[in-house]
């Protein structure tokens, strides 16, 4: 783990030097990232935002791979490191994942790996470590010292079917394991990391609703247990009407365990999840009613609703969604419409509409923001 980090360490200060030399202009505060996922040609999306709430496009980079052309089905089409040096797009019309290095200006395409399996869908990136998730297999890599991807020997393990239906993978936040989200299985899977960064063999544990789908993590974990972390992870149960919910676990090395089980968003097809940098609420995306639901996490975990279950109204069929590092915006990628919607997050978790960003093609999936 050391030594990956002093590689891409001593990497990052070179690409660091050569693009500040060549674009001097001062840093902003939030670069949001997506992807067309175009059959044809895949493109990272690059906009700034404005203070009247639309975004302002930077420019599209191609990643050099093909996309599905369609809805991914997934939360992470696009990962940003810890630093926020390094992004991974996955393209699942060509079976491949695309590095880049986004340290300052225009992204930097570094490379275009082999995923190691069929229709990439979401990935992960931590301390020179990237996993990529299949639909049949998790695959790692490593970040050389050249900016390329390498294989990790041993690094693919497979998921608990073939016809699993993942739908996300992430590191925890101490970076000692993987989490995976299992559709049809109803698993969450936890795959263990050796020293070298190889994944073991799985573990599923069991979700309390049905469907689960997004997830991220809490940053401040469970109150006076340092050595845990708070998991949500949403459920779309099937796309049942108004049935979705979320759940919060309590994850560490020995187990991962329910705190709320099942806390309804009374809306349908909760699927992509994003909590604020301080870890005070999170918010799903409800893709089957147009909708965002807010809740407060508290400080052992548990959710709580803020209101009816409509915290935020984007129409169409809301998917993937990210935070500001500020924590004061949520940007979300609208389907089908084919938009970028901006709320600011008020103090108490509340969302206000700030402005709703159209023309993106119908199949763009991924967002981050840097």
């Amino acid at each position: 783990m050391l030594q990956r980090m002093l590689m891409a360490s001593a990497l990052c200060a070179g690409l660091v030097a050569s693009v500040c030399r060549a674009d001097a202009r001062p840093r902003r505060q939030d670069l949001v990232y997506t992807e067309t996922n175009d059959a044809a040609r895949n493109e990272l999306l690059v906009f700034r935002p404005r203070n009247d709430g639309t975004l302002e496009s930077l420019g599209r980079v191609p990643t050099g791979g093909r996309g599905s052309g369609a809805g991914l089905g997934s939360q992470g089409a696009l990962a940003l490191s810890d630093d926020r040096l390094w992004l991974v797009a996955v393209n699942a019309g060509s079976d491949e994942v695309s590095l880049f290095f986004v340290g300052e200006g225009r992204p930097l395409l570094r490379d275009v790996a082999p995923s190691g399996g069929p229709h990439p869908k979401s990935a992960a990136i931590r301390d020179g470590l990237v996993y990529v998730l299949n639909d049949d297999s998790v695959v790692g890599m490593e970040i050389s010292w050249h900016g390329g991807l390498v294989p990790i020997e041993g690094g693919r393990q497979p998921l608990s079917t073939a016809t699993s239906k993942p739908a996300q993978v992430s590191f925890t936040p101490d970076g000692d394991a993987l989490i995976v989200t299992e559709q049809a299985t109803g698993c969450i899977d936890e795959l263990r990391l050796d020293d070298d960064g190889r994944a073991h063999p799985l573990v599923c544990h069991p979700s309390v609703g049905q469907t689960p789908f997004g997830f991220a993590f809490a940053p401040r974990g469970p109150q006076h247990d340092r050595d845990a972390a708070t998991l949500i992870v949403s459920e779309a149960f099937g796309g049942a009407p108004g049935a979705s919910a979320a759940t919060s676990y309590r994850v560490d090395d020995a187990a991962i365990d329910p705190i709320t089980r099942s806390a309804p968003t009374t809306q349908t097809a909760a699927c992509w999840i994003a909590v604020t940098p301080d870890s005070r609420f999170a918010y799903t995306t409800n893709t089957g009613s147009g909708t965002v639901t807010g809740f407060r996490v508290t400080r052992r975990g548990a959710l709580e609703r803020l209101d009816a279950g409509v915290t935020g109204v984007t129409g169409g069929a809301p998917i993937d969604a990210a935070v500001s590092r500020d924590g004061d915006t949520l940007y979300v990628l609208v389907g089908g419409g084919s938009s970028l919607v901006t709320f600011v997050v008020e103090r108490d978790g509340g969302l206000t509409r700030l402005g709703d960003n159209g023309g993106l093609p119908p199949s763009t999936v991924g967002l981050v923001v840097r």
